[in-house]
């Protein structure tokens, strides 16, 4: 599902045009080490499902391991940089499995799993466009994983879009738009006022209606 996923998100970002990306979303809890509600900021993004099978087991690629920078002159970094952060293991299939959970753990170094953010980070890349990723755990991988996470998705009230809010709040002003400049912000917003329409007699002959519409003469519409 990789490739169709990318393309519903390459066809979002060249629909909306914008220079900073914020996703928000859960995360499986791999290492049983994260917060339940906790938000974190994601530092790393590693595609488990890339890789080669070995004489020691199943090995992943280095190619498929992103190291997330911040963004630089975007939002006010007091709202994410305090965020602890993680890294996390993404594929195409949802891990609920006590033992798979541990050796996921083990072959990438992380401590969540998901299944959107290497998509998402791939779109990006080559857009060259930067991104915040905020996750929170939703359940812990394991075989209780998928009653936990329907759990967390009937509990959830939006917390992460609030702090998206917040971060975007501080976003620097944007010059190309009217409301950055006073004059055009204090017309935008001034009440309109009602428009009066009066009717001029026009003059010339009056109209036979007795004409023979044969002698119309058609005239082009502007």
């Amino acid at each position: 599902h990789y490739p169709l996923r990318r393309q519903r998100q390459m066809c979002i970002r060249d629909r909306q045009k914008c220079d900073l990306a914020i996703s928000i979303g859960p995360v499986g809890d791999i290492k049983g080490t994260l917060t339940a509600h906790a938000w974190y900021r994601v530092s790393e993004v590693v595609s488990w499902q890339c890789g080669t099978q070995g004489d020691t087991g199943f090995v992943v690629d280095r190619a498929s391991r992103h190291l997330l920078d911040l963004p630089q002159n975007k939002a006010n970094p007091e709202t994410y940089a305090n965020l602890p952060v993680i890294a996390v293991a993404s594929g195409e299939m949802f891990v609920a499995s006590d033992s798979f959970r541990a050796d996921l753990a083990a072959q990438t170094r992380c401590v969540a799993v998901d299944m959107n953010l290497f998509g998402l980070i791939t779109v990006l890349s080559s857009h060259q466009l930067q991104g915040i990723h905020l996750r929170t755990p939703s359940d812990r991988a394991d075989s209780k994983a998928c009653e936990d996470f329907r759990l967390f998705a009937a509990n959830y009230r939006g917390e992460g879009g609030r702090l998206a809010a917040q971060m975007i709040r501080t976003l620097p002003e944007d010059r190309t738009s009217p409301n950055a400049h006073a004059a055009l912000r204090q017309f935008l917003n001034a009440p309109k006022l009602e428009q009066r329409h009066t009717i001029t007699p026009q003059s010339g002959p009056a109209k036979d209606d007795s004409a023979n519409p044969a002698d119309a003469v058609s005239q082009p519409a502007r």
